[in-house]
């Protein structure tokens, strides 16, 4: 929907609100030095909502007070032939698994 003006993108807040009181998140040097505080993703989210993200879309853009960043993350990784046999698609799938980099950690760090 590009053509008509429609704009894609996510944020990925890490901050600490109300929903995480009590958690073992919220009990954290970082969460005390109020580097978790929400006011680091407004900032972000309100950029994103404004006319000055005009053109941009299909962006993931992260916000804290650690860090703020555009992924890059979604690339094609390992693959195979299209399968239509669900009783085929376990074996396929985990082999592409194991051939694919491992995630990334909470703080967006490929391990290894």
């Amino acid at each position: 929907l590009e053509r008509y003006g429609v704009a894609v993108n996510a944020i990925c807040p890490t901050a600490m609100t109300r929903m995480l009181e009590g958690t073992p998140f919220a009990d954290t040097d970082e969460a005390r030095q109020g580097v978790l505080d929400p006011k680091y993703v407004s900032p972000a989210l309100v950029w994103l909502a404004s006319t000055q993200s005009a053109g941009v879309t299909g962006r993931v853009i992260g916000a804290s007070g650690r860090a703020l960043y555009v992924a890059e993350g979604w690339a094609r990784g390992p693959s195979t032939e299209a399968v239509d046999d669900p009783h085929a698609i376990d074996g396929l799938l985990r082999s592409l698994l194991a051939a694919a980099r491992p995630n990334a950690d909470m703080r967006g760090n490929i391990p290894g």
